[in-house]
């Protein structure tokens, strides 16, 4: 039974996995986004431990890049870079920190090019941003890939486009209620593999996981939780 956030998570699953040993979580991180993924985020303690004691437990996909792996979400580009500087900063506490995190690294806001593969397809793009997602939200509720889910053996993939500054500001606070679905650079992709070739560094669950070039795959049913 795990008490911490998601960066817990991610380090705690290195060891679980190899040992097929369960996992319950009970959220206290910054961003809490695999608990909001296994449906226990908003209940209280004495419901949490009623899981863990009478639930069977279900099994659950995860990513992998090489020997690692990750429950929630992998990205590379602009929210990277927001990724590396909030997990520098001891305040604000929780989402805010992410939101101004943001508003910082938009200063600085250039697109990235990139190489992708996805399964069998293959694709030259310009991308602020792209993100793998095993599960629907990151940065403490931002819900980046809302269709996406922990036990399809896949994974979600949004590329975000070239956008300017001023439009990214429009774009973001439509996330957190998945609003941005539908927006022109904007584009959705589904694959069980997916190849990023270019620079920079990538983040999954909020830690640093891979430097670009990488390679992930979605692994079904690989690790069993206590979900509600």
């Amino acid at each position: 039974i795990a008490f911490g956030g998601d960066g817990f998570i991610h380090e705690l699953i290195q060891h679980l996995v190899p040992r097929q040993i369960s996992l319950g979580v009970v959220p206290c991180g910054t961003g809490n986004d695999f608990a909001r993924s296994i449906g226990v985020y908003e209940l209280s303690l004495n419901e949490q431990l009623e899981i863990f004691l009478k639930s069977p437990g279900k099994s659950i996909d995860l990513g992998r890049v090489g020997d690692n792996w990750f429950a929630a979400i992998l990205s590379t580009g602009f929210d990277a870079l927001v990724n590396e500087r909030a997990n520098l900063m001891s305040w604000p506490k929780g989402r805010m920190k992410y939101n101004i995190a943001m508003i910082e690294k938009i200063i600085a806001l250039r697109p990235h090019s990139y190489r992708v593969r996805l399964n069998d397809q293959e694709m030259d793009i310009d991308a602020t941003l792209i993100t793998v997602a095993n599960g629907p939200s990151y940065g403490g509720g931002m819900n980046i890939c809302p269709d996406a889910s922990l036990e399809d053996g896949h994974f979600d993939v949004m590329i975000l486009g070239k956008v300017s500054r001023t439009e990214l500001l429009k774009v973001f606070p439509k996330v957190y209620r998945g609003k941005h679905v539908g927006h022109p650079a904007v584009t959705f992709y589904r694959c069980r593999q997916i190849e990023i070739i270019g620079s920079g560094s990538s983040f999954a669950d909020g830690e640093p996981i891979s430097s670009l070039p990488l390679t992930a795959e979605c692994v079904s049913g690989v690790l069993k939780v206590w979900a509600a």
